[in-house]
């Protein structure tokens, strides 16, 4: 994750990217955690950033979609 980080910085389209990183924060302890929300939130100034996780501890982050309920009433539309 610090290094996707890195290379998102040094990347000049950066800006312009979207950041999506899924459950990769379950195996930190706390302190851990802590240095990547700061990390995530710098990040977050500048671009979108989606994290997805079962992780209840960071519900707090911002606003949380439950995916299940919200894929429940996806309808997709079929291919030509």
């Amino acid at each position: 994750m610090i290094l996707a980080a890195g290379v998102l910085e040094l990347t000049e389209s950066a800006e312009q990217m979207m950041v999506v990183w899924d459950d990769l924060f379950a195996n930190l302890d706390d302190a851990h955690l802590d240095f990547v929300r700061g990390l995530i939130s710098a990040i977050s100034a500048r671009r979108q950033v989606i994290v997805t996780t079962r992780d209840l501890r960071l519900g707090e982050w911002g606003a949380c979609i439950d995916l299940e309920q919200a894929f429940r009433h996806l309808e997709l539309s079929p291919q030509a």
